[in-house]
């Protein structure tokens, strides 16, 4: 599979969840995802087409950074996808 994946900086909190609920992980409140996206340091999602297929998130002080949360789709993992 070589599907051009687009590397956007938006996550949303209704992303986070799907993202969560789609690999059989527990929803989380959306006021602590808000909040936890807000303080993140950096904040990625990776799209296909119109449909989120995975996305990071980290948190740091400009220096070092700590990888809190990585989760891609169960339909895409193992999969070789082209970032654009």
């Amino acid at each position: 599979m070589n599907d051009e994946v687009i590397i956007k900086n938006d996550l949303n909190v209704e992303e986070y969840n799907y993202l969560r609920e789609e690999v059989n992980w527990n929803k989380k409140n959306p006021d602590f995802i808000k909040m936890a996206i807000e303080n993140s340091t950096i904040v990625k999602k990776a799209m296909l087409k119109d449909t989120i297929v995975g996305m990071a998130r980290a948190i740091g002080d400009g220096k070092d950074y700590l990888l809190v949360d990585v989760v891609v789709s169960t339909k895409y993992q193992k999969k070789v996808l082209e970032k654009n």
